[in-house]
């Protein structure tokens, strides 16, 4: 069941004549609307920029650099691509990577966007997110556990909103929830109603400005 995902395409569509930077999150969702995302005009004006880091082979389809090429693809409009990893191995890294000129000059572009099209995780799956990201790695990247309720933009959040101290959240390479919250207009699109509290958190917290979901999420949000 497409709907929200071409509810989503018709309403981005709707936007680009007002938008010069749209900021895209990796995810199954913003991957749909991709698909589902068409224009009859060409808007080349218009540049898509992702707001993390890349996700590596093991999720290459959801990988925001590749949705972000779709999205121009289906636009006539342009891209940009964040050659870096999601996560690096310490806070020094993370230093040095962010004062690449190819990396710093695409973020600063990024947080200064006219509006995000973004999905939003479900619960807290450390098991999960160890496998896919941190495969190789020993040590925890995710102290604090037991106050994360999901991640916006791969930034993990708890029941307030706010970003949880973490390895994790520390050696992200992205938008910060901060940096998120000052774009104009942040659109959530998501169709699980096991997404519904996390959502309620985002809207509550200021993270999101609107939402495109279906009447299942919001009877949970409600």
């Amino acid at each position: 069941n497409n709907k929200v995902s071409v509810e989503a395409g018709i309403y981005l569509a709707s936007q680009l004549p007002h938008c010069k930077n749209i900021i895209i999150s990796a995810g199954r969702t913003t991957r749909e609307i991709a698909k589902n995302f068409v224009t009859t005009t060409s808007f080349s004006d218009v540049t898509f920029l992702p707001i993390s880091g890349g996700v590596g082979e093991m999720e290459w389809a959801i990988d925001s650099n590749i949705i972000c090429a779709q999205m121009a693809q289906q636009c006539g409009g342009k891209y940009k691509q964040i050659h870096a990893p999601i996560i690096v191995d310490s806070i020094e890294a993370k230093e040095i990577l962010l004062e690449q000129s190819f990396i710093k000059e695409i973020l600063e572009q990024s947080a200064k966007a006219d509006m995000a099209v973004v999905g939003i995780g479900k619960e807290f799956q450390k098991e999960k997110m160890m496998q896919t990201y941190l495969a190789d790695k020993e040590e925890d990247y995710f102290e604090n556990e037991d106050l994360i309720m999901g991640d916006f933009c791969y930034n993990y959040f708890d029941k307030n909103g706010k970003i949880v101290d973490c390895k994790w959240n520390r050696q992200l390479i992205g938008l910060s929830l901060d940096q998120l919250r000052k774009i104009p207009e942040v659109v959530c699109i998501a169709e699980e109603p096991e997404k519904g509290e996390n959502l309620y958190i985002a809207a509550k917290s200021g993270m999101i400005t609107s939402m495109i979901i279906d009447i299942k999420v919001a009877k949970v949000i409600l």
